[in-house]
């Protein structure tokens, strides 16, 4: 009897998970990227990295681009050297916005 009454309930679970909402309730799968796009961007995370390590010399900054916006994140010692990573940022090629998100670390 108790196999019986389990097999029901599984197949009442059973018959339960394969029910969807309506179609305006299923989300809508993430639109995709271009791989032109994808490889735009690193090409210009790339220089940004480059830009930063050799006229600012900031090293724990962090870069993130998406559609040419260009996410800057970390520490600098001191506001010259924030100041330089944005500008290095704001001037290289493909960089059409600049997120400052560059905390001072130092006085």
């Amino acid at each position: 009897m108790r196999t019986a009454a389990g097999v029901a309930a599984l197949l009442a679970l059973a018959g339960l998970a394969g029910c969807t909402g309506s179609s305006r309730e299923r989300a809508e799968p993430a639109p995709t990227r271009a791989a032109t796009d994808v490889l735009k961007d690193a090409l210009v995370q790339s220089s940004i990295k480059a830009a930063l390590v050799a006229e600012v010399g900031a090293l724990r900054v962090t870069v993130h681009v998406e559609r040419g916006v260009a996410t800057l994140a970390g520490t600098t010692l001191d506001a010259k050297t924030k100041a330089g990573a944005l500008a290095a940022a704001r001037d290289t090629a493909g960089v059409r916005n600049v997120v400052d998100r560059i905390r001072v670390a130092g006085p």
